[in-house]
């Protein structure tokens, strides 16, 4: 017969009693009322007697077990082949009884809770007083009216906050991705299945259907982000998006103030959540309001996108003011550290990418979730204070307040670099490093691999949710180390913890030494010579692709433009004599231009670049305007505009190719002789400039 784990604990310790031991003192291991344990009872003793034992008890002495030890240890072995029914303990009980009370806007009965739970009103009583502390933190009020029931009160968008702390409390951001991953190999029914989310009413909201379009829909709005997004930002939208849509057809309507409303309507993240909304009303058949969309441009403004550092193709800012920011926090992490890392382009690339959602979020007053939050404070406890105090640049700045959660993403960025200083790399195996928590959490843990084992070369970092195998199959990926299970995955790989702890660097011992050895022995011979042969190779394209902006280079002085629509047409004149090409071109440069303007703002700079049919190789122009014209910049602000660049590369143009004209663009923001010759100097000044940008950055590739 099925007993319920609440039966079976009751007969456990009694099992462990020689001598008789109170309902009370029951109830108190159990964290339940007396009242609860004597309702039990009734099936403590059915199981025993359909056991052939019986349950002795004497008034004012309490009850025990009848039989000697040899009884006792005859019960648990029938307890070991017991089914065991679902019972819940208290903070479970807690975590259904809000799930419940959150997504009825009625009054629940309390006897409800008693028939769901099979426990009494006192114990009731007992979780309603912890849910009401747990609310406070939400400014939301349990109301307990006598004789009717209760509700919670307070506004939709605290409700939503409640609703979503929960989801992530229960099930965790691991599987909540395990189950998106599971889109390619899985049907719907079985990603959203018991085994993947544990059942609470919360999880009403992953209707698998619903789930599968949300993905669908967000997935094509990354193209007009012009960027992927982190793993843990992607699922955050997720969910939202899943909760917004169960709460607005329950007709409950989340309103926003009408200022910052307005604010957000003028950001470029606007029209694209106006455009997910109008593709999710098609496909779902519900109407989103303004506000909706509002929340939803939040999140979009507050996302961290996947921009490797391996595989960044994008320029090194978007702003010069986070770079400026980003610099005054390396430079306290340098005094704080003794460590000189100023020269650190990962470091700096790193602090920029994230410093841009960063802030949007802290000014938005969005929720920061950082799932290793209490794990970095005691195993990193002094990177963790020197985050502290790097971050005091951010808040006298811009005037805010950093939370721990916030902080302990920086300490992740400056981790990664401080540990990999403290050892040498000896490569050995070529491996990839996937983990859920984003750019910052991936790098720390790859740090910690390299800082552990000198025979581990990181070659790239990547997504859980979009692996793809044969691009790593070909970049000689030996195995991957991931935070988290890859289903359905042909590379090997292991899971660890994205803090590599000790025990987690066993496991990764282990594993290596199991490692088929002899198949990557036969391979190292060649390799070498392979590495060797690829390094050749890159230098004699980044030669030829530094040969080729020098040869192109140009100064247009003197522009007679009056906004930048008639200066990219312009440009094109200058660069296209065919017509059908000089139109394509214009659409090139427009379409990334879409995506939000490149502007050194203090500099008064504009930094026009895209991919192009209409060029064979590489091409760099300073372009000085007659009278300054003004944009709209990606914050919303207009910005004043005297002179900028034009950067343009061929659609099939190699890796190395765009890190040179990045390197350009990382000079711009960096050396202020080269942007104030762009600005004012002579060609040949500027041309000198240019010289030593791309001699420096031809060098360090050599090293």
């Amino acid at each position: 017969m099925n007993i319920s784990s609440r039966t079976k604990q009751i007969i456990q310790i009694l099992c462990r009693q020689n001598d008789y031991t109170t309902i009370e003192t029951i109830g108190n291991q159990l964290e339940v009322s007396s009242r609860t344990i004597l309702r039990e009872l009734t099936f403590v003793e059915k199981w025993l007697s359909a056991n052939g034992h019986a349950l002795e008890t004497k008034k004012g002495t309490g009850i025990r077990l009848s039989g000697g030890n040899k009884a006792r240890e005859d019960i648990l072995a029938l307890l070991q082949n017991e089914k065991v029914e679902k019972s819940f303990t208290p903070e479970e009980r807690q975590n259904v009884m809000l799930s419940e009370l959150l997504l009825n806007k009625e009054i629940t009965k309390l006897y409800y809770f008693t028939r769901m739970f099979h426990v009494t009103e006192g114990t009731l009583t007992h979780d309603l007083d912890k849910i009401e502390e747990r609310l406070r933190k939400y400014q939301l009020d349990l109301i307990r009216k006598p004789g009717l029931g209760i509700l919670i009160e307070g506004s939709e968008k605290n409700k939503r906050r409640a609703v979503t702390d929960i989801f992530y409390e229960n099930a965790g951001q691991t599987q909540v991705l395990n189950s998106m991953r599971k889109r390619t190999v899985k049907d719907s029914s079985e990603r959203y299945s018991s085994k993947n989310i544990p059942q609470n009413p919360i999880y009403h909201f992953l209707n698998p259907a619903v789930i599968d379009n949300l993905e669908i829909l967000t997935r094509k709005i990354e193209k007009q982000l012009g960027y992927q997004l982190a793993d843990d930002a992607y699922s955050a939208l997720i969910i939202h998006l899943a909760i917004a849509l169960q709460r607005i057809r329950n007709n409950e309507r989340i309103t926003m103030d009408e200022q910052i409303l307005q604010q957000l309507r003028s950001t470029k993240e606007f029209s694209i959540a106006e455009e997910l909304a109008q593709a999710i009303e098609s496909a779902l058949n519900v109407e989103i309001p303004l506000a909706e969309i509002g929340y939803i441009t939040m999140h979009l403004k507050g996302s961290k996108g996947r921009n490797l550092f391996y595989n960044n193709e994008k320029s090194i800012t978007e702003d010069f003011k986070l770079v400026r920011l980003a610099k005054k926090m390396v430079h306290v992490a340098e005094l704080e550290t003794g460590c000189y890392l100023a020269e650190n382009d990962k470091l700096l690339i790193g602090l920029v990418q994230h410093l841009g959602p960063a802030l949007n979020r802290m000014k938005l007053n969005l929720d920061i979730r950082n799932p290793l939050l209490e794990e970095i404070r005691k195993f990193y406890p002094k990177i963790f204070e020197t985050a502290k105090r790097c971050v005091t640049v951010l808040e006298e700045q811009e005037k805010i307040k950093v939370p721990e959660s916030e902080i302990a993403y920086i300490a992740m960025h400056l981790g990664a670099v401080i540990e990999q200083k403290k050892k040498e790399r000896q490569i050995k195996y070529r491996v990839a490093v996937a983990c859920t928590s984003g750019i910052g959490a991936s790098r720390l843990l790859s740090s910690r691999i390299e800082k552990e084992f000198s025979n581990l070369d990181i070659v790239d970092l990547i997504s859980i949710i979009n692996i793809h195998e044969e691009n790593l199959t070909e970049a000689g990926i030996d195995f991957i180390v991931s935070t988290s299970y890859i289903p359905d995955c042909k590379i090997p790989f292991i899971i660890v913890n994205p803090l590599l702890n000790h025990e987690d660097q066993k496991k990764l011992e282990k594993f290596i030494s199991n490692f088929h050895y002899k198949q990557k022995e036969n391979k190292i011979s060649k390799q070498s010579g392979i590495l060797l042969k690829e390094k050749f190779e890159m230098l004699s394209i980044c030669n030829q692709r530094i040969l080729q902006i020098l040869e192109h280079f140009r100064l247009l002085e003197e522009l007679d433009v009056k906004d930048v629509d008639s200066l990219i047409q312009e440009i094109c004149i200058e660069f296209v004599d065919n017509t059908e090409e000089r139109t394509r071109l214009y659409t090139d440069l427009k379409n990334r231009e879409q995506l939000g303007s490149t502007l050194l703002k203090q500099k008064e700079i504009m930094l026009l670049h895209c991919r192009t049919s209409t060029v064979k190789e590489l091409h760099f122009t300073v372009f000085r305007l007659q009278k300054p014209i003004y944009t709209r910049g990606m914050n919303g602000e207009t910005e004043r505009i005297q002179a900028g660049t034009v950067m343009l590369a061929p659609y099939d143009a190699e890796k190395i190719g765009l890190e040179v004209l990045s390197e350009i663009t990382k000079g711009l923001v960096e050396n202020d002789h080269f942007s104030s010759s762009i600005i004012e100097g002579e060609r040949e000044e500027i041309y000198n400039d240019l010289s030593l940008i791309l001699g420096r950055f031809y060098q360090q590739k050599m090293m």
